[in-house]
C-alpha cells in the first residue's frame, strides 16, 4: 500500500465499484504515519442505495474495499458517515463502550453451541456497530428512553477450602444467611444503560 495521491482520487470519482457508482472519496484523517494509505468512498447503485466503504489501493492500484455501513436510500446518514467516521472522538467513552459490547457478548455466547466463536476486533466494532448507533442517533427524532442504573458493591472474604467451589459456597451460603451485608461503604462503581422505552415495553410484554 501507499500514500493516497489527488490524482488517485480524480481517478475513482465516477468508477463503479462492487456495483456501486463512486461519488465521492477523500483520505483517511488520522495520527498514524500510514493513516493517509487509506481512504473512504461514498458510494450509490442503480436502486439508489448507499454505502460508506473504507479502502486502500491493492498491487492493481484498484480500490480495495471495507468495512462498509450500508444505508439503503438515507443519503444523509451515508454523508455523515463519510464525513465524520475518523473524527476525534470522546476515546475513554467509546472505550467503555467496547467493553460494555464484549460483556454481552460473552454472556449471550455462553452455550456450548458457539464453542470456537468470538467477539469482533475494536477496529470492526467502532466501524460499524458503534459508528452506526451513532448516526442513527443524529438521524432519529428524539424519544423516550428507559434508563438502568446499576451499582456495582464490592467484598472480599477469606475462607479456608479445599478448593475454589466450595470457598465460592462457602461464602454464598453465608451471604444467604446474612453474614456479609454490603452498603456504601463496598461500592466500586455505577454503570448506565440506555434503551429506547419502547423497546422496553416489549420486554416486559414478553
Amino acid at each position: 500500500m501507499r500514500k493516497l495521491t489527488e490524482d488517485d482520487l480524480s481517478n475513482i470519482v465516477g468508477t463503479i465499484v462492487e456495483g456501486y457508482e463512486v461519488e465521492s472519496v477523500r483520505v483517511k484523517r488520522g495520527s498514524f504515519s500510514d493513516s493517509n494509505h487509506y481512504g473512504y468512498i461514498l458510494g450509490r447503485s442503480e436502486k439508489g442505495y448507499y454505502v460508506c466503504w473504507q479502502f486502500h489501493l491493492d498491487e492493481n492500484e484498484e480500490p480495495n474495499v471495507y468495512w462498509g455501513n450500508y444505508f439503503m436510500e438515507n443519503r444523509e446518514g451515508a454523508l455523515r458517515d463519510f464525513e465524520t467516521r475518523d473524527l476525534d472522538i470522546d476515546k475513554p467513552t467509546v472505550w467503555k463502550m467496547y467493553l460494555r459490547y464484549l460483556r454481552d457478548w460473552a454472556d449471550s455466547h455462553k452455550e456450548p453451541g458457539f464453542y470456537g466463536a468470538t467477539p469482533v476486533c475494536f477496529d470492526e466494532w467502532f466501524d460499524n456497530e458503534y459508528r452506526e448507533e451513532e448516526i442513527n442517533a443524529g438521524t432519529n427524532s428524539p424519544g423516550s428512553y428507559t434508563v438502568t442504573i446499576t451499582e456495582t458493591l464490592q467484598q472480599t472474604v477469606t475462607v479456608t477450602a479445599n478448593n475454589q467451589h466450595e470457598a465460592e459456597e462457602m461464602v454464598q451460603d453465608e451471604w444467604n444467611n446474612q453474614d456479609h451485608i454490603l452498603d456504601a461503604d463496598n461500592f466500586v462503581g455505577v454503570e448506565f444503560t440506555a434503551v429506547p422505552a419502547d423497546r422496553e415495553e416489549m420486554i416486559s410484554d414478553a
